[in-house]
This record gives C-alpha cells, sequence and structure tokens, in this order.
C-alpha cells in the first residue's frame, strides 16, 4: 500500500508477481530464482484489513489481477497481457494456473523419460498450456528437441500447447494473433467492449517494460547474482517503501 502511493498499478502487479513468485528481480534487470515470500491471497486480506488507508483501493485492483507461482517476469507480464481487463489493456481471458505441475501417464510415458511437466500458464478446464519461448533459453538445438519432446508428450495426453515468443510479446499486433489462438483455444470470443482499446493495449506494454516501471531498484550491495540471496532482495523491495523490515506476515 505504500508502494502504491508512487507507482501505477501495473508496477504493484508486476510486485506482486515477484512476491509471490520464484525468482527476485537484480538491479540489472536481470532476475534469479527464490522461493515466494507471501501469495496473492494473504496480500489481498492484508490491504483488506488495512482498508480504507491510502493505496488501498490501487493494491486491491492489482492483486485481482496477480496470481501465485510466476517463474520470471516475462512470465508475469504474459499474464497481465492475457488477463488484464480490456479497460487497462487486456484481453479480460480468465485467471490460469502458473508452472502447474503435470505428471506423464499412459502411453505418453514412451514419448520421454520425464516423469512430469512444469506448464507456464495452464487453463485446466480448456486443457490449455500457453508457454513463453524467450531467445535466449530456448532457440539452442538442445532446447528446441526438449520443446519438440515436450509438446508432442502433452497433446499425446490431449493437451493444447500453444507458444508465446519474445518477438510476439514486443509486438501488439503480433501478439494480437497469438491471444486470438488461446483465445479459441479457451472457447472465448475476443470481443473489445472499449473503444479505446487499441490505444490501451499500447499502452499497457509502455507502461510494463518502462524502467521506472520495475518498482524498487536494489541497491547495489544487495545485487549479488547469488540465488542464497535472492529472498533477501525481495524483502528488501518492500524496506524501500519505507518499513523497516519486512512484514511478518509477508514472510515465512
Amino acid at each position: 500500500m505504500q508502494v502504491s502511493l508512487r507507482t501505477s498499478v501495473e508496477g504493484l502487479m508486476l510486485l506482486a508477481f515477484e512476491l509471490c513468485g520464484t525468482y527476485s528481480l537484480l538491479s540489472d534487470g536481470s532476475f534469479v530464482a527464490a522461493r515466494p515470500l507471501t501469495s496473492v491471497r494473504r496480500l489481498a486480506n492484508r490491504v483488506d484489513a488495512l482498508a480504507p488507508f491510502p493505496g488501498s483501493v490501487k493494491a486491491a485492483t492489482a492483486l485481482r489481477y496477480a496470481f501465485d507461482g510466476a517463474a520470471s517476469p516475462a512470465e508475469a507480464k504474459l499474464a497481465m497481457l492475457l488477463c488484464l481487463r480490456q479497460t487497462l489493456g487486456g484481453y479480460g481471458f480468465p485467471a490460469p494456473r502458473m508452472n502447474w505441475r503435470v505428471d506423464v501417464t499412459g502411453d505418453a510415458r514412451k514419448l520421454t523419460p520425464r516423469k512430469y511437466f512444469v506448464l507456464d500458464l495452464f487453463w485446466a478446464d480448456a486443457m490449455l498450456d500457453v508457454e513463453y519461448d524467450s531467445n535466449a533459453f530456448h532457440r539452442s538445438p538442445g532446447a528446441l528437441a526438449s520443446n519438440a519432446e515436450r509438446r508432442n508428450t502433452l497433446q499425446a495426453m490431449g493437451y493444447t500447447v500453444i507458444t508465446v515468443t519474445s518477438d510476439q510479446m514486443a509486438s501488439p499486433d503480433l501478439f494480437d494473433d497469438a491471444a486470438r489462438a488461446i483465445a479459441k483455444a479457451l472457447h472465448i470470443r475476443v470481443r473489445h467492449s472499449c473503444e479505446r482499446w487499441p490505444r490501451k493495449r499500447y499502452d499497457l506494454r509502455r507502461r510494463i517494460e518502462d524502467p521506472e516501471n520495475l518498482l524498487l531498484q536494489v541497491s547495489s550491495n544487495n545485487s549479488a547474482p547469488e540465488a542464497a540471496k535472492a529472498s533477501r532482495l525481495k524483502a528488501s523491495r518492500l524496506n524501500g517503501a519505507g518499513s523497516t523490515k519486512p512484514d511478518s506476515d509477508l514472510t515465512e
């Protein structure tokens, strides 16, 4: 709520994704693995308890569109672009489960030595897996082979797999093509009830990519890349909001 006084709704969402996800941002824009410090439900309960103090309305709005379990900033942004309501520039899709484990079963076990897969964004009712494909980690020959094995195995079990690339994320028009494929798999018809939506989708992408909107930059003495420090890096973002230490109800 303190942070909400000096950042946007989109910035608060990115912070919530990080605090409730399995990564921690570093001051240079990269990220490291880190355990979640809290959950969206716990944050929402605290905001409700502190209402109507300043920042509570904006914080509550942000938490309606943040989800537990994101493993990277790109996954968080993908979820925002797909699920934010149209008046905020999103597509209004229902909430997915993030980084959800699916066990390999039946004849599909012949296609892979792996016992399970972790799905980036998963809609259980539609058996839909949406994967973020970054240039950095998914374009090597080994990664391409692994992705093909994964896709074939999931499809053999009846899942639909749709990949969203970093190029699509960067282009509103290319992203629209991917979003419409996802909507079809979800049995949703894309209707834009907001007349200003075409402009809003550009504005949303600009806001979530703005470095100043990535919130409380970690000070240089806390930005060492070791994963062991990652949870403290997350907590330091709360320190920057004006508290002397992370709230005991926000950490485990």
